[in-house]
């Protein structure tokens, strides 16, 4: 389900989402993403932290348009961004960097340095982006993900693309399911010691 209301990277946006499980939390609740943890996640949905940012995040949203501009010339489909819900669990959440029309494609864009570059190039996709993008299909219905790497340094793309996998996205929701039985258990126990402490 799109939600056309609400535009990616506003504070609207921003807490919004804190409220839903979304594509890329779900690598972290599936232990693939090197960068974050469970504990870190539950910080930042209770208030406790602040989201993650820095340059080389700054950079990629900055210089997204201008690679979504070549993949669609290259693809020769539209793509636009979006935020959807899952249609069987609302408190499942993706936002897109771009989806076709019709809704069967859709496009993650990721603005990388030479390391990271030559790791996708030798390795493929790294799992917890596969995991992001598996999380964005599921939520949207998109039947193909392409993954875009775009060199920063070169302004080459590699293109990636994936289909659904129905086994891993069960075991995802499996996964997120448990997050949130976690979740709700610390909210009541800050509660509780808030009550103690008041």
């Amino acid at each position: 389900m799109r939600i056309d209301w609400l535009q990616q990277n506003t504070p609207e946006w921003l807490a919004y989402r804190r409220t839903k499980i979304t594509a890329s939390e779900i690598a972290i609740i599936m232990g693939s993403n090197p960068y974050s943890t469970v504990e870190d996640l539950i910080g930042i949905k209770c208030g406790l932290k602040e989201v993650p940012d820095n340059e080389d995040m700054k950079e990629g949203r900055e210089r997204e348009q201008e690679v979504r501009n070549i993949v669609c010339r290259d693809l020769e489909t539209i793509f636009d961004p979006a935020v959807h819900l899952c249609e069987y669990n609302p408190e499942f959440m993706a936002s897109l960097d771009g989806i076709s029309p019709d809704g069967q494609e859709l496009i993650e864009i990721k603005v990388v340095g030479q390391n990271t570059w030559g790791k996708i190039l030798g390795q493929g996709i790294p799992l917890y982006y596969y995991h992001q993008m598996l999380w964005q299909m599921m939520c949207s219905g998109a039947k193909v993900g392409y993954f875009i790497a775009f060199n920063k340094k070169t302004n080459k793309i590699h293109m990636n693309p994936i289909s659904m996998n129905s086994l891993e996205i069960k075991k995802m929701i499996i996964a997120a399911l448990g997050f949130l039985k976690q979740l709700n258990e610390f909210k009541l126990e800050m509660k509780r010691m808030e009550g103690e402490f008041d």
